[in-house]
Order: C-alpha cells, then sequence, then structure tokens
C-alpha cells in the first residue's frame, strides 16, 4: 500500500483511484478528508493488485505526487510475522 501526500483539496476518492488505475489493477484507494469542509487533507492511500501493477503506477505517476513506500514496511512485516509464527510453530513441536 502507499501513502501519497501533497494532493490537491480538491482530488477525490475517485479520482485518486481512476488516475492510479491508469497503470494497473487497483484494489483500494481512498483520499482522506477533512469532516466539515469535505475536502481533501492533501493524502491518500493506494493499493494495487499486484507488485508489478505498483511498480507501473510509480513509475507513471512519478513527479506528480509524493511518494512514501509504506508497503515496504507492511510486506517486510508480513515476511517477518510468517518466520516468526514458523518459528514458534517449530519450537511448540506442532
Amino acid at each position: 500500500m502507499f501513502f501519497f501526500a501533497g494532493l490537491s483539496k480538491r482530488t477525490t476518492t475517485e479520482k485518486l483511484h481512476e488516475e492510479f488505475a491508469k497503470f494497473g489493477e487497483v484494489v483500494h484507494a481512498r483520499v482522506v478528508t477533512d469532516r466539515v469542509s469535505g475536502y481533501s487533507k492533501g493524502f491518500g492511500f493506494v493499493k494495487y493488485a499486484t507488485l508489478e501493477d505498483a511498480a507501473k503506477g510509480i513509475e507513471g505517476m512519478d513527479g506528480k505526487v509524493s511518494f512514501f513506500f509504506f508497503f515496504l514496511i507492511f510486506r517486510s512485516f508480513e515476511i517477518w510475522q510468517s518466520q516468526l509464527m514458523a518459528r514458534l510453530l517449530s519450537v511448540s513441536g506442532t
């Protein structure tokens, strides 16, 4: 999943999804909005179906938005979590 900053206050979730879908299958897109005004707070999230689609999105949107690669952190956590579970299972003998 990507975290984006620097979005226009007029950016909508639909527009974010539409723009990133040009580069691959978008599973989830969301612009965080202000509860009172309904306008974008300037950041949002996009999740692609595959890492290949994500790479195309990064390349296609390069220079248009600020990328923060939270998906790398999440992916590292998933790998760490699966390794931890494997170790715990091997220690417990199950």
